[in-house]
């Protein structure tokens, strides 16, 4: 007869309950102590986003795990790295860095303010040593071209890269993309979401998105130059369906994207317009926008309240207007720039708090 102190849960229902508290450290790290049969499934969401700040992180991580066969690292699915020049310095090379982490399905670099940046060959190094790689973020003051840093890395093969692509470096994005181009099994990311300062950096984020044309379907644009010369062409991404506009008030390169969308982009589901304007818009006096604007930036976004008309009336795309919260003078001013669309009620006003899906 099985007694109440030899009772003992199924091993699924044991997990079941761990799972609850997958967003609750404190009493993961207890459960561990429960029983052995209790450690694997806490070390899963324990050991699920590995946090990497310094070369201390990573040294003692190796103290207390020095055998990358029975690290807990094998459970990491997220790598976050705060300071990739100090561990990028202690390391010779990134497979001795990631070896733990053979799992890790998404990266996330923040280093932005560090001197000197790593090098491209570097950072693709890091990210070939991750074979089920799928999403990369990358936020940093800008990666160098390869110099005397040592050989360039020649990657042999390429994680899957299936996920989101998320690039916002001060110093531009061409290192990194020519990079990523280079891969030999290439880029299918779904997403890709960019911060985009240069002018001449509008045919880096072309090349992506085309290289990306078969898999793409939301792209994220955070326009911080206003010249309306230069834009992306999205006419080879024809499975997108979302598109994403971060601007002021100039909105001429966001018409010249738009323009690219053809009949083919039948999945093309919603445009979101996020304005940001960086002038005073805190009185709530009654406002002419056309004043606003200028003449010449009220003309381009009479042509965008055009096109998005006949984007609605061939395609059926919902279109978000996402405005700063209590900006009632901004609001006023961007609803008078559309006229067409608000008469027709084909847009929809939000603010950024309102809508979950943003940077």
């Amino acid at each position: 007869m099985t007694t109440m102190s030899n009772a003992r849960l199924p091993q699924e229902i044991l997990d079941y309950i761990v799972d609850f508290l997958h967003n609750e450290p404190w009493w993961l790290k207890r459960c561990c102590l429960v029983a052995k049969s209790w450690v694997p499934r806490t070390r899963k969401h324990i050991f699920n986003k590995i946090d990497i700040a310094s070369l201390d992180d990573l040294e003692a991580w190796w103290k207390v795990f020095p055998d990358p066969n029975s690290s807990p690292g094998h459970y990491a699915r997220t790598l976050f790295f705060l300071s990739v020049r100090s561990i990028f310095s202690g390391v010779a090379g990134g497979c001795s860095l990631v070896r733990p982490f053979s799992n890790v399905v998404r990266l996330v670099i923040s280093c932005a303010g560090e001197f000197p940046t790593f090098t491209s060959s570097r950072f693709l190094e890091l990210i070939c040593s991750l074979p089920l790689l799928e999403d990369v973020e990358l936020e940093a003051d800008g990666i160098r071209e390869d110099g005397d840093d040592g050989p360039v890395f020649q990657p042999r093969a390429s994680p899957p890269l299936t996920g989101c692509l998320a690039l916002n470096l001060a110093d531009g994005i061409e290192p990194v993309t020519r990079g990523l181009l280079a891969l030999p099994d290439g880029i299918h990311f779904r997403q890709f979401l960019c911060t985009w300062r240069y002018e001449e950096e509008h045919q880096w984020v072309t090349a992506l998105v085309e290289r990306c044309s078969h898999t793409l379907e939301s792209v994220q644009i955070d326009r911080k130059e206003h010249s309306s010369a230069a834009s992306i062409d999205l006419s080879s991404a024809t499975k997108l369906r979302e598109v994403t506009f971060w601007f002021d008030y100039e909105a001429g390169w966001i018409t010249n994207a738009l323009k690219t969308i053809l009949p083919e982009h039948r999945d093309l589901q919603e445009i979101l317009i996020c304005v940001y304007p960086s002038r005073d818009s805190s009185a709530d006096d009654p406002v002419d926008s056309k004043k606003v604007v200028g003449e010449e930036v009220y003309e381009r976004w009479m042509d965008l309240d055009d096109l998005l008309v006949q984007l609605w009336e061939s395609h059926a795309v919902r279109t978000k207007l996402l405005v700063e919260r209590k900006a009632g003078k901004v609001y006023r001013i961007v609803t008078g720039l559309l006229p067409e669309m608000m008469e027709r009620g084909i847009i929809q006003p939000e603010t950024y708090a309102e809508h979950n899906n943003i940077f």
